[in-house]
């Protein structure tokens, strides 16, 4: 790489950091709590992805057009328009429940969460048996907490914890759990979701994984714990002000 070339990447960065840093500061997004949002955005995302590649591989031992499983995972079927040709092609086959998935994934990515939510229901609808289907069923549940609206973050909450009641064995009933801290942490009910992040690490303890990413979650939280409590009103004593107990 030549020095104009690292100088214009710098340039780049410096201008993709300065838009992240108005954006975060337009909408009041302390940098913790934005970071939390990135992973569970890529999270989201991978969760999709992974699934689907292990049940493309299931299907694919079964025996399906080895051509359009390729171009499921090729460049083409990155954008909505290569998706849809695949689907005009694949519409009969065992691979339209994983394209239509890979839909809902990259409408997902592209921020069009109302299309992404219908494309998840429209999938339940016709494949209400296949094993996707539960993963089609939280992923309507993040399309509604991404649109970050105070009802939709209530919405979710309430989804998270009955898809969690629902599916008790599920593998992906951790990733309901923690939805569910998430919207209360984005509620400001930050109490709440560190409970359920320490209840998970009692229930969890030898889920390195899990342990991680809820220790992570649990700095965030306690951050704004203390956040809160610096900010909170004071009394003409100097203390903290406290709603009398009923």
């Amino acid at each position: 790489m030549t020095t104009e070339e690292q100088k214009s990447n710098s340039l780049d960065d410096r201008k993709i950091k300065g838009s992240v840093a108005l954006f975060l500061e337009t909408h009041d997004i302390p940098a913790d709590r934005a970071k939390n949002l990135a992973v569970w955005v890529g999270t989201a995302i991978l969760v999709g992805l992974g699934i689907i590649f292990f049940v493309w591989r299931k299907s694919h031992a079964a025996g399906v057009d080895e051509d359009a499983a390729r171009d499921l995972f090729s460049s083409r079927a990155q954008t909505q328009a290569g998706l849809d040709t695949l689907m005009e092609r694949c519409s009969s086959s065992k691979l339209a429940p994983l394209i239509m998935m890979k839909q809902a994934q990259v409408q997902y990515s592209e921020r069009n969460y109302d299309l992404a939510a219908s494309t998840y229901e429209r999938f339940i609808k016709m494949y209400p048996t296949h094993e996707l289907a539960t993963a089609a069923e939280l992923g309507g549940i993040f399309c509604k907490e991404a649109r970050q609206t105070k009802e939709d973050l209530e919405s979710s909450l309430q989804g998270f914890t009955g898809f969690a009641a629902k599916h008790p064995d599920s593998f992906l009933c951790n990733e309901a759990t923690f939805g569910r801290a998430r919207c209360l942490e984005q509620l400001s009910r930050f109490e709440e979701a560190r409970q359920i992040y320490e209840d998970f690490k009692v229930a969890h303890p030898s889920d390195n994984v899990w342990q991680e990413r809820a220790d992570a979650n649990l700095k965030i939280v306690e951050s704004e714990l203390r956040r809160s409590r610096q900010t909170k009103p004071l009394t003409d004593t100097g203390k903290p002000l406290t709603t009398p107990s009923k």
